[in-house]
C-alpha cells in the first residue's frame, strides 16, 4: 500500500552552521540541540578521522549532527517522516533505554498478550456454547487463512 502510505520524508532541513572553538563538545551538542528543537534517542559515533556524529532518532523523526574538527563546521541534517514512517518507526521500536521506552514496550507487549488471550478465548468459548459450529468454524478458517497469507506476503516482499 505504498501508493496510499508512502514512508518518503515530508521534511528535511540541511545546513552547515559555525561552531566556536571556546566551548566544548557536549555544550555545542545541547545548543544545536536546543536551536533546532532536537530530541529522540541520542547515538554518538565518532570516526577515525576525528570526525563526531551524532544521531538522535524517534519514529518517523531522524537527526544528524557532524562536528568536522578544525573546521569550527557543524553540519545539521533533520528528516521527518510521513504518517506511515511514524507507524513503521513505532512497531520497530525496541532497545532504547529510558523510562518512555520501557514504558511502550511494556504496554506494546501486554496488548499483544491480551489479543492472544482474547483470540484463544474466544475460540474457547464459542465452541463450547454453540451448538451449530459450521458457520463459526468456516469464518475462523477464512480468518486464521487470511492471517496466514498476510504474514507470508510480508515475509516475500520484506
Amino acid at each position: 500500500m505504498h501508493d496510499l502510505f508512502p514512508r518518503k520524508t515530508q521534511e528535511e532541513v540541511s545546513q552547515s552552521i559555525p561552531i566556536s572553538s571556546s566551548i566544548n563538545e557536549p555544550e555545542i551538542i545541547s545548543s544545536i540541540k536546543k536551536q533546532y528543537n532536537i530530541s529522540g534517542f541520542e547515538k554518538r559515533n565518532a570516526k577515525e578521522d576525528g570526525r563526531v556524529n551524532y544521531s538522535f532518532t524517534r519514529p518517523g523523526y531522524t537527526a544528524q549532527i557532524m562536528l568536522i574538527p578544525g573546521n569550527l563546521m557543524a553540519e545539521v541534517k533533520i528528516q521527518k517522516g510521513t504518517f506511515a514512517s511514524v507507524m513503521n518507526g513505532f512497531h520497530r521500536l525496541r532497545g532504547f533505554d529510558g523510562l518512555p521506552h520501557f514504558l511502550w514496550a511494556i504496554f506494546y507487549d501486554l496488548s499483544c498478550i491480551a489479543l492472544i488471550i482474547f483470540s484463544i478465548s474466544g475460540i474457547y468459548l464459542w465452541w463450547k456454547l454453540m451448538r451449530q459450529k459450521t458457520t463459526g468454524f468456516i469464518f475462523l478458517l477464512v480468518s486464521t487463512g487470511l492471517t496466514l497469507f498476510t504474514v507470508l506476503y510480508l515475509l516475500a516482499v520484506g
